[in-house]
């Protein structure tokens, strides 16, 4: 292997080079290695319009033309070409046993190691051929990188000191049986290869999901013919929407040169744990946007989440911070159960605020420093354009052995749900952390819809603090709880609280109410169904409703039910308070229960029945109400 190399021991001179105007071409021969690329030489390179694609360590790796020397020289840099035709190929970074690069022929090329990270070439569009070696990749973009941002100013560090019984009831929420029937639905596609048709369905499956939780923003953004898009699902800050945190992690797998790729660990786990998130967080309120992220074409080179960055860099999206999933349940034999944390230096504040927060609301998770050995993920897309992100691993020293393999599925891959859980609820009280939860009152106090032969009549009260606050309301209906939900109608008088719903379809239906806020801004209630026609009478759920711990009571009224009584009573089978104590005509109905006694007093943690007995029913749900 023959390189050449120029050495020039000119002064350093950066001032010069600031002035001089960007122009970034497509068209660049060269791939080159710089060393001495420190903080400011890369500064200066990217101010002179240099591609510098990626820095490992103090080594840069640019892609120039003839105009490079002159500047080299001036800043007093040693380099080397490493590829003459680089508009020829495609390069990659690979960080894996050197004997399967050394063993492979051509027309993929090692060009050069640094630190154990080998640079390979190949023709363009033949990444397969580097994939069958089985080792892991990272493509070189020809586009500029990004140095990192400041630390933002709006993190504070007392945040993570307090403990929050809101966040301990979110993490206390996060389900191991959920996490695994994602998965295994993940593994049935049985390969989610970003080259394949499974991967679209795959992408389809994911935004059904998070619609299904009642995120309204959700989007499969393509960026490629080749590959399917990322899925991004978005839950608007209420405080300061413009500042994001973003989780994320890739849903599609690998396994060279065979029919079967499941991917369970490598990455239904994280992937999993995205929906997971999705779940808990989407019924409610942060004063920062959350965006949770399921990242296309991970293993062909970190592609989809490198489309994401850099669109997001371009267009100023203010990402504070990025948590990024990848392998999260296995754990080798002997070895002790904890969670990796990978970073780099400009992210150690993120690092430290996951480290808090595991401590203070997952103490079964030991939390460690960890430093990958092979490969990378998602999270170096973002560091490449200047965020701050971090890395949750299951292991960095003894990850699953059996990824990128057909063995990649649940009992020898994915072999330890317990982990996957604390990694899980590390992530959701992580997120609420940062993002900041806003204290929400009760909005919808009761809603119900009436059956009339052709017609619906719903029926609502808003709580008086929240209806002052409106410059109106609007009906919406959908076919589905999850929509897309159409209007119905003008705007009403916020004092309003009836509307009936004269085009009514005969088949099951689903309303909700639009409120339109006095600042501009518009928010929604939770989803009401309307069947087709109510068989009898019966309670249909029990749910938290939001920050404050009220919890939302569905049920249904039959004809000639007859009066109706709905309370809630503790253990001993004492009346805590009556919620419906009258005679209601046929329909369905929500209502809320503000945790209240029948004095006003808000009731302690613990176990608790809601009942509800008619002519025609009697029915008993049991509650677990959280303390605050």
């Amino acid at each position: 292997m023959r390189h050449v190399h120029t050495r020039l021991r000119i002064p350093f001179l950066i001032a010069p080079l600031l002035a001089a105007t960007p122009t970034f071409s497509a068209e660049l021969p060269w791939l080159a290695r710089v060393d001495g690329c420190t903080h400011e030489v890369t500064s200066a390179l990217l101010e002179h319009g240099i591609v510098v694609s990626q820095r490992l360590g103090d080594v840069g790796l640019l892609f120039a033309d003839a105009t490079l020397p002159p500047i080299l020289e001036r800043l007093g840099c040693t380099f080397a070409v490493l590829d003459a035709d680089a508009n020829l190929h495609e390069h990659y970074l690979v960080r894996d046993d050197a004997a399967r690069l050394e063993a492979a022929r051509p027309p993929l090329r090692l060009l050069d190691r640094v630190d154990g990270t080998a640079i390979v070439a190949l023709p363009r569009g033949d990444v397969a051929r580097l994939l069958e070696l089985g080792v892991e990749i990272q493509k070189l973009f020809r586009t500029p990188m990004r140095l990192p941002r400041l630390r933002p100013a709006t993190w504070r560090d007392a945040d993570v000191a307090s403990s929050s019984a809101f966040i301990h009831a979110l993490v206390e929420g996060v389900s191991a049986d959920s996490l695994q029937a994602f998965v295994s639905t993940l593994e049935a596609f049985g390969t989610r290869n970003a080259t394949k048709p499974q991967s679209h369905a795959a992408a389809q499956w994911l935004a059904a999901k998070f619609r299904s939780y009642g995120i309204d923003d959700v989007q499969i953004r393509t960026w490629s013919t080749t590959y399917p898009g990322n899925v991004v699902a978005t839950i608007p800050g209420r405080v300061a929407p413009k500042d994001v945190y973003l989780v994320g992690g890739h849903y599609d797998s690998v396994a060279p040169e065979q029919k079967l790729e499941p991917g369970a660990d490598d990455n239904a786990t994280g992937t999993a744990s995205l929906l997971e998130c999705a779940r808990l967080l989407a019924p409610h309120e942060f004063a920062a946007t959350l965006r949770i992220v399921a990242f296309s074409a991970e293993e062909y080179g970190l592609v989809g989440s490198e489309a994401y960055a850099a669109r997001a860099a371009s267009s100023g999206e203010n990402i504070l911070g990025m948590i990024n999933l990848d392998m999260l349940g296995y754990l080798a034999p002997h070895d002790r159960l904890d969670l990796d944390l990978i970073t780099n230096s400009p992210s150690t504040w993120l690092r430290d605020a996951a480290r808090e927060v595991a401590a203070t609301y997952v103490p079964d998770l030991p939390v460690v420093n960890g430093k990958l050995l092979r490969g990378t993920s998602d999270h170096a897309s973002f560091w490449r354009h200047g965020f701050h992100a971090i890395f949750l691993h299951e292991d960095s020293t003894q990850p699953s052995p059996f990824i990128h393999t057909m063995d990649d599925v649940t009992g020898l891959s994915y072999n330890n749900p317990e982990l996957h859980a604390l990694c899980t609820q590390a992530t959701v009280a992580l997120l609420s952390t940062l993002a900041g939860a806003v204290e929400v009152p009760v909005v919808l106090h009761s809603f119900s819809l009436h059956r009339e032969a052709d017609a619906v009549r719903l029926i609502w009260k808003l709580a008086p603090a929240v209806r002052i606050q409106l410059a109106s309301v609007g009906v919406q209906r959908a076919e589905t709880e999850a929509g897309p939900y159409a209007r119905l109608g003008g705007a009403l008088p916020a004092t309003r609280s009836e509307f009936v719903d004269l085009d009514a379809p005969a088949t099951h239906v689903w309303y909700r109410l639009a409120l339109r806020h006095r600042d501009g801004t518009e928010s929604f209630t939770s989803s009401m169904g309307a069947k087709a026609y109510t068989t009898r009478t019966a309670l249909d759920g029990v749910e938290s409703a939001s920050h404050d711990g009220s919890i939302r009571i569905r049920f249904r009224v039959a004809s000639g039910a007859g009066r109706l009584r709905l309370g809630i009573y503790d253990v001993r089978g004492r009346l805590v308070r009556r919620l419906v104590d009258a005679t209601l005509a046929p329909g369905d109905y929500l209502q809320t229960w503000d945790r209240g006694d029948v004095r006003g007093r808000t009731v302690a943690r613990g176990i608790y029945f809601v009942h509800l007995r008619s002519l025609d029913a009697r029915s008993t749900r049991k509650l677990a109400v959280q303390g605050r």
